[in-house]
């Protein structure tokens, strides 16, 4: 019979062994409950744009679109390729009359423009 809290009033342990097969079940349910969540993570209801007010939609819009950008193999090639040229002009200009050459300030400038946009 079950107290007030939920709990077996009688301790009769003898019950015919059903808790031991409840016992199993159980496990066996997180068991599966365990590999479910590992296959399937839980919805993450902040990406989740429906579940947020409409005046949002324009900012999940351009992050889908940033996102998009900042994946792209060519983004990040573009990137690579500006930290080279960077690395080389810093180089360059260490030899005496080059921080004032057109062509290195040109790439110089260049290269903080795609840094800082």
């Amino acid at each position: 019979m079950r107290g007030m809290y939920g709990y077996d009033d009688d301790n009769d342990d003898n019950d015919g062994g059903d808790d031991d097969d409840n016992d199993d079940a159980n496990r066996q349910q997180q068991q599966q409950q365990k590999v479910t969540t590992r296959n399937n993570p839980p919805h993450d209801k902040f990406q989740d744009a429906t579940s947020w007010p409409r005046i949002c939609s324009p900012y999940f819009q351009l992050s889908n679109f940033s996102k998009q950008i900042i994946n792209s193999s060519l983004f990040n090639n573009f990137i690579s390729v500006s930290i080279i040229i960077a690395s080389v002009t810093v180089g360059i200009q260490l030899y005496p009359n080059m921080e004032t050459n057109p062509i290195v300030v040109s790439l110089d400038t260049a290269i903080l423009v795609v840094f800082s946009a």
